[in-house]
């Protein structure tokens, strides 16, 4: 016999519907005139209390009613968000603060599904929640929620660690994460609407401004070590990403807001940088710091923000002409689906990039790419102690991390940002060939390194300079008169010679330079001079073939990553791989066999194919 399905009927639908946000909001909702339900049962006081503190059925609910939301929205169900906005913004004082939470945490799970879509009638309509709603979001629930956050940190850690001032902090982080989701979404949708959207997206604006360095005093009470501060770092972070978000989506709509911020996230960047020693990546303190290069390193690196008007990519945009609505605003088909901005003016470019370039001043640029190499680009304890414990582990955690979660990745964007910029080029890249033509200082630090005796400080910000150089080495080259191959010659490979000689046994040190040496060849093999290749061929081939603490699986991977590099090009100093092939590619797998991760032994034996494919070439083998 054949089976049926029995779908649930529009009438039953709708119950579901309401059920579930009667469930949220902890009273009854029902529809419209135009939609009334026969028997839509009542939610008592009693119960709805029950249900309002249950939180995995609030949790269910959230993530239900969310996907509702994606499915049925902007074509049913328009009551949702306005039901929710109206419940989490409730001035009511007899308002459960549990059920204006739940009701927050449903919109922001919601607006989530709903910023995810890529139709241009999806956009539409969480522009219109925009126009619609912002206002309120703003006035009736991030500026009270602001205020409440404020009277919790004069009471102290007491007042901070009472019921009510968590759940204060937590609705100011969801509240932000909403505002974080409609304005990253559409901007140019609050500024070009009503008055009142325009005027609440200031108050974000103003509220931010006013918040963040009090919420960072309260983080930075605590070394920026951990975050025993009862979810003051949660609004802390929501508020540095909604800003960080918003300036990359809409880099000219954001021009209004852009002096302040830069000068919020560059001083207390400095100033963090440079009394708190021990910054960790986990640390409130440390994420903020990684946010605040983000956003810096967003803003130098911005095409809208160039200053030269030929390659100003807003000015393009301008020049290319587009199709303009009738509200405006400009319809743009993107690879993330239809997109609105605002027709920018020139005037408004103009603006903008006269602030950003009157903000960096030479000084400003040489401070920064300075601290930034000194202080976040060099390797901290914890990370030396995962080399210590872990070299293999290490050495693929180091190559594939991300500048989202690691201080260190962040630190080498924003680097990349400045001296990549038009003014880098001419005062952060000579600062780094400065610092790279001090070889007698560099061979000392390498001959201390060889012998046990090297001051750590010194190893660590060299290595920090090497991988600086290594990242910029087009723009050393083109804007700062910097010659690798020279410094190959005259430095690296002498150098690189020296440590493999003259290396102890015995010392307790990581082969930090040695390393870092390597990884700058191996990133820059083909700048190599022809006639210096056979030595370094050599130096690299005794470095894999040694079994010492100082040639250390990190090395010998990187050592490997040489020689991947360099069997491409043929020339005459690939003779040595054809003289002392059974050593070499013994050497090799005897590499392989010590790797414990697929990635290495799949990295050391791509380099015994290219010998062998070498090796065949030259027809020494049959």
């Amino acid at each position: 016999a054949g089976t049926s399905t029995t779908m649930m009927s529009d009438q039953t639908k709708d119950a579901v519907r309401y059920a579930i946000v009667s469930i949220i909001v902890g009273a009854t909702v029902s529809p419209g005139a135009e939609q009334q339900l026969s028997g839509m049962p009542q939610l008592s006081p009693d119960l709805a209390a029950v249900l309002t503190n249950d939180y995995g059925l609030q949790s269910a609910c959230t993530s239900l009613v969310a996907k509702i939301g994606r499915l049925d929205l902007p074509m049913k169900f328009h009551d949702l968000i306005p039901t929710l906005v109206a419940c989490a913004t409730s001035a009511d004082a007899s308002v459960d603060p549990q059920r204006r939470y739940n009701a927050l945490r449903a919109l922001d799970a919601v607006l989530a599904e709903l910023c995810d879509k890529r139709l241009l009638l999806d956009k539409k309509y969480v522009a219109s929640v925009i126009s619609n709603e912002l206002s309120t979001l703003v006035n009736g629930g991030l500026v009270p929620a602001v205020d409440g956050i404020g009277n919790a940190l004069s009471s102290g850690d007491q007042g901070l660690d009472s019921g009510r001032a968590k759940l204060a902090l937590q609705y100011g982080t969801i509240m932000v994460s909403v505002l974080r989701r409609l304005l990253r979404h559409s901007l140019p949708a609050a500024l070009n609407s009503a008055s009142a959207s325009t005027e609440a997206a200031d108050k974000v604006f103003e509220v931010a401004l006013q918040t963040i360095p009090v919420l960072l005093g309260v983080v930075c009470q605590q070394n920026g070590v951990h975050d025993g501060n009862g979810g003051v770092s949660g609004v802390l972070d929501e508020m540095c990403r909604l800003f960080v978000d918003v300036q990359k989506a809409y880099p000219i709509e954001f021009g209004r807001y852009i002096g302040p911020f830069l000068a919020l996230f560059h001083e207390h960047f400095v100033d963090i940088s440079g009394t708190i020693l021990a910054i960790e990546e986990d640390s409130a303190v440390g994420r903020f710091v990684m946010a605040s290069m983000t956003f810096l390193s967003n803003v130098l690196s911005c095409s809208k923000y160039e200053p030269d008007e030929k390659t100003n990519a807003a000015v393009d945009s301008i020049l290319e002409g587009s199709s303009i609505n009738l509200d405006g605003t400009k319809r743009t088909i993107t690879s993330t689906g239809d997109k609105f901005s605002a027709p920018s003016s020139l005037g408004a470019i103009e603006s903008v990039v006269r602030i950003v370039w009157g903000y960096f001043t030479t000084s400003r640029m040489e401070q920064l790419a300075d601290l930034t190499i000194r202080r976040h680009m060099t390797l901290s304890q914890c990370r030396l102690d995962e080399w210590a414990d872990d070299p293999e582990a290490y050495f693929h955690a180091d190559a594939s991390r991300a500048s989202d979660d690691d201080i260190n990745s962040c630190a080498q964007a924003l680097y990349l940002s400045l001296v990549e910029s038009r003014m880098g080029k001419r005062t952060v890249a000579p600062q780094i060939v400065t610092m790279l033509r001090d070889l007698d200082g560099q061979a000392a630090a390498a001959r201390a390194e060889a012998d046990g005796t090297a001051s750590m400080d010194t190893v660590l910000l060299l290595d920090a300079v090497y991988t600086a150089a290594g990242l910029s080495l087009g723009v050393l080259e083109d804007g700062a008169g910097f010659a690798f191959s020279a410094f190959f010659d005259e430095y690296l490979l002498p150098c690189l010679e020296m440590l493999v000689r003259e290396q102890k046994e015995e010392t307790p040190n990581l082969p930090i330079l040695r390393h870092r040496i390597v990884w700058l060849i191996a990133s820059n093999t083909f700048s190599v001079p022809v006639a210096s290749r056979s030595r370094l061929y050599q130096t690299i081939l005794s470095i894999i073939s040694d079994q010492s603490r100082q040639n250390d699986i990190v090395v010998k991977l990187t050592a490997a990553q040489v020689l991947n590099n360099s069997l491409f090009e043929r020339d005459e100093s690939l003779l040595i791989f054809k003289e002392h092939s059974d050593a070499i590619i013994s050497a090799l797998y005897r590499l392989a066999s010590i790797c414990e991760e697929y990635d290495s032994r799949s990295l050391v034996l791509s380099c015994v194919s290219f010998v062998l494919t070498y090796l065949m070439g030259c027809g020494t083998m049959s």
